[in-house]
């Protein structure tokens, strides 16, 4: 009769487990045909338990993983088999209570399935009940501590992380004690947090993502940065294929002003993971700081290429190409950036500076165009806008482009300036005298000097003694004489950050 009753509650955990898998279930029959000959029932109980206990493991180690850090992974895939290494999800233990134990593990799983379904209340509800029938279930210590952590209750979170470490053993505690560490250093306690991951360490020497965090944790304070670089030092020599050992590393050596050691591990971070965007920009920041400015295009490149979405990656990439006057690769990445981002008003415009630099004209022009259709209080496109004027000849347009410049920014020296010259090329020479002196008072420099004294000078030969263009000429009396002025020329605007 118990072995009927046996038979039929283990083929009943089985199937509502979702592991209906033969050669196990040939297991439990076989065993129980064994205790039956030799009449132990103990015996009998311990074993469907047991092979229970290993079922629901397998069943729920990726249900149960607790949340870590980004590049944490899943701890209870990563653990080995067999009894001692596997987290005790019903941890051997009958219940004190009438309820037999392989009902509670289905209410363990029950509720790891809830939690995955962010039914966190009821779950909550099962481990409550679970933990009545037997206060030393660690699995449901855990899965309530993964819940309280789920809700920000860190407090709660480490004290049933902790009982959970209390009820297992072996290389399993190390799970639950990585989790309280977690806990413990989000509530800044973090010498707690510290001798968390140690112990987790020292139950699994191999236990990645606890010496990640240990390094992580020990680089937050800059009297323990060389501890800390030989945590990382230590991960990196169990795990040498580990970028994001090597990407933090590289952060800590960066605070720690190594920048070419830094630089070094960015490099090694991003040749075991190509894709990791964050390793190429900082390969972008510190080679440029280095003056390696190949290297440090070449890796905004990389950014782009990765998440063309990045308006930063971009914004870098052609202001680092135009510092180098590499004008034509510019054109033809700012006209890629702006079909991703046709929104994006300083794209338009830095492509527009790309396009002029090449005397593109008619590209720059069609781009300073949507730049202001997007920003039109910007003055900036304005005055570049009549500088591509001017220099198509059409001296109208560009006057009317720098009086709109001047609107938006009366004390823009440039356009100014400009609209000085491009009035003395239409021969308007008394407006151009009165503009130049404008630009004089905000920018006495001899360029301008020398722009008044020729412009007074022709007003002067062409129609004769006038008062304004006299005092023109007294006023910059001390500068070098007039000479050919055929050099001064329209200026623009800087690229846009």
């Amino acid at each position: 009769m118990r072995v009927a009753a046996a038979v039929r509650a283990a083929w009943h955990f089985l199937t509502q487990s979702l592991l209906p898998i033969a050669v196990l279930t040939a297991v439990i029959f076989g065993s129980l045909f064994f205790l039956e000959r030799t009449g132990t029932a103990a015996s009998r109980r311990e074993v469907v338990v047991h092979l229970s206990a290993d079922l629901l493991s397998s069943a729920s180690a990726t249900s149960l993983a607790v949340p870590m850090s980004e590049e944490s992974r899943n701890v209870f895939a990563e653990l080995d088999g067999g009894e001692d290494d596997a987290f005790l999800l019903s941890d051997g233990n009958v219940g004190s209570g009438d309820v037999p134990e392989s009902a509670l593990e289905r209410r363990v799983l029950d509720a790891a399935r809830k939690v995955d379904a962010d039914s966190l209340d009821a779950a909550l509800s099962d481990l409550t009940a679970v933990l009545a029938a037997n206060p030393h279930h660690g699995s449901a210590w855990f899965l309530t501590g993964k819940i309280y952590s789920a809700r920000e209750q860190l407090e709660e979170a480490a004290a049933a992380y902790s009982r959970a470490a209390e009820f297992s053993g072996g290389r399993a505690k190390a799970i639950p004690l990585y989790n309280l560490g977690c806990a413990l250093r989000d509530l800044s306690r973090d010498e707690a947090a510290k001798d968390a991951f140690l112990q987790a360490i020292d139950r699994r020497p191999d236990y990645r993502e606890a010496r990640l965090n240990l390094a992580l944790l020990l680089s937050k304070d800059p009297a323990s940065r060389e501890e800390a670089e030989r945590a990382y030092d230590q991960l990196l020599r169990l795990y040498p294929d580990y970028s994001t050992g090597y990407f933090d590393r590289g952060l800590l050596r960066k605070a720690m002003d190594s920048d070419s050691l830094a630089l070094a591990d960015f490099r090694l971070a991003v040749l075991h993971d190509s894709l990791l965007t964050k390793g190429w920009i900082q390969i972008a920041r510190l080679a440029e700081d280095a003056g390696r400015t190949d290297e440090s295009l070449d890796a905004w490149y990389r950014v782009v290429e990765i998440d063309p979405e990045s308006t930063r990656a971009w914004r870098a990439l052609l202001l680092g190409l135009a510092d180098q006057n590499r004008y034509e690769e510019a054109v033809t990445l700012g006209s890629r950036a702006v079909r991703i981002h046709p929104d994006w008003s300083a794209a338009w415009y830095n492509l527009g500076i790309a396009a002029s630099r090449v005397e593109r004209y008619d590209e720059a022009r069609r781009a300073y165009e949507r730049a202001i259709e997007l920003e039109p209080h910007d003055f900036r496109p304005w005055l570049n806008l009549g500088v591509v004027l001017a220099r198509q000849k059409r001296g109208r347009d560009a006057i009317r482009c720098y009086e709109e410049a001047l609107a938006r920014e009366p004390g823009s020296v440039s356009a100014r300036y400009n609209l000085a010259l491009e009035r003395r090329r239409a021969g308007d020479l008394a407006s151009a005298l009165i503009e130049g002196e404008r630009v004089f008072r905000l920018d006495p420099t001899s360029k301008v000097r020398r722009f008044l004294r020729t412009t007074a000078q022709r007003l002067i030969d062409r129609d004769g003694e006038d008062s304004a263009a006299r005092r023109i000429l007294t006023m910059t009396a001390n500068s070098e004489e007039a000479g050919d002025d055929s050099t001064d020329d329209d200026r623009d605007a800087a690229p846009s950050e």
